[in-house]
């Protein structure tokens, strides 16, 4: 029961923190990169950017070495992570896109 909280809190919180963190980022953009000649981004653009390189960057927190876990925990722990994380991911992505081409 306590995953099913967790998952349902994780969930309410993606929206608000990834324009939280987006906001963040677009002013930061916008003090270092606009100077240099790039274009300013929106909060949601610059959002969808981070979940990119996010995701491009991900490191899984599996421990491959440990030796408490089978060989076939370790396999079905990969597999959900990395689906979960990409799911997760590409939802997140989704919203901001979806902000984005709307303003």
């Amino acid at each position: 029961m306590k995953w099913i909280a967790r998952i349902l809190i994780a969930a309410s919180l993606i929206v608000p923190l990834g324009l939280f963190r987006g906001w963040i980022l677009s002013i930061l953009w916008g003090w270092f990169a606009v100077p240099m000649g790039l274009p300013a981004l929106g909060v949601a653009h610059v959002w969808g950017l981070a979940l990119l390189i996010g995701l491009a960057t991900y490191q899984s927190r599996i421990n491959l070495a440990s030796e408490e876990l089978e060989f076939s925990e370790i396999v079905v722990s990969s597999l959900v992570e990395g689906t979960s994380v990409c799911t997760i991911v590409l939802g997140a992505g989704y919203i901001a896109h979806a902000i984005a081409s709307a303003s």
